[in-house]
């Protein structure tokens, strides 16, 4: 049998570690507190607008498939959901920031975002979503979209993303933006791109950025100044242009192929000596 309880306050640890599967929450209860309900069985929560704060690993390691959030929360804090079954979440309008593996490890295949404008790391690692609108995201941190099933991704918007960000999905259609300046490691590397477009503010592509994708088509633009190493391996390439622009280019940037680097050619893919 279900173990049933109404609760009235939550503090750190109370129901931590025990058979819950069922909650309902007061209408007194402000806040949830740190690992209130860790490692419990809940299967589904309705967080009322009563409540303005959830703690970190407030609901890790259940098995939670449905998730209502407060439309009064302003902070998804690290880990809240993290290690649960949840399939889709609607992200409250005031909601501005998304901390680290805030929902690591679900199943999520829909996500709403609404007025967010920072994603933490990891926050959304090892999950299931093909589509994201990231209409209102400014910062988007390490990892924060790895391993997932993400087709097309639009960057127009967005200011700053980081190592590993969206590493390992199924990406063939990327939009990269006009506030972006750098692309970091690993960033886009094991998807499925066949064709890149690098607009000229973007000044540095750095080690493995586009390491295991299908990329027969690369269209590099004046601005860039850096190319790390292995920045496009493994790549499809036939032959690469390499802006005037770019003074240090590292080795091995990508397989053996045709590079065209300020009026010559080079049959080879270590060409960090004819820099400036």
């Amino acid at each position: 049998m279900f173990k049933k309880r109404i609760i009235k306050d939550v503090s750190r640890n109370q129901f931590a570690n025990q058979n819950i599967v069922r909650i309902k929450f007061g209408k007194k209860v402000k806040t949830i507190g740190v690992r209130g309900f860790y490692n419990c069985n809940l299967e589904k929560i309705i967080i009322p607008d009563n409540i303005v704060e959830i703690q970190e690993r407030a609901f890790t390691n259940n098995r939670l498939k449905k998730v209502i959030l407060s439309n009064n929360l302003e902070i998804i804090e690290s880990n809240t959901f993290k290690n649960n079954k949840i399939e889709e979440i609607i992200i409250p309008e005031k909601v501005k920031e998304i901390k680290d593996e805030a929902f690591k490890n679900n199943q999520l295949k829909k996500l709403e975002l609404s007025n967010t404008t920072t994603i933490g790391s990891e926050a959304f690692n090892n999950c299931l979503l093909k589509n994201i609108n990231l209409n209102k995201v400014k910062n988007i941190y390490g990892s924060a979209f790895a391993n997932n099933e993400i087709e097309k991704l639009d960057l127009t918007n967005v200011l700053k993303i980081d190592i590993f960000s969206f590493y390992n999905n199924n990406i063939n259609e990327l939009i990269i933006g006009p506030n972006l300046q750098y692309i970091p490691n690993y960033a886009f590397a094991s998807n499925k791109l066949s064709k890149i477009f690098i607009p000229s503010n973007i000044k540095s592509i750095n080690d493995n950025a586009f390491k295991n994708n299908k990329i027969e088509e690369i269209t590099l633009n004046e601005g860039l100044e850096y190319i790390g190493t292995k920045a496009f391996g493994n790549a499809n390439l036939k032959e690469l242009y390499i802006p005037n622009s770019v003074t240090k280019i590292d080795e091995e940037i990508c397989p053996p192929t045709k590079i065209i680097y300020k009026g010559y050619s080079y049959e080879k893919n270590l060409v960090q000596k004819f820099g400036t």
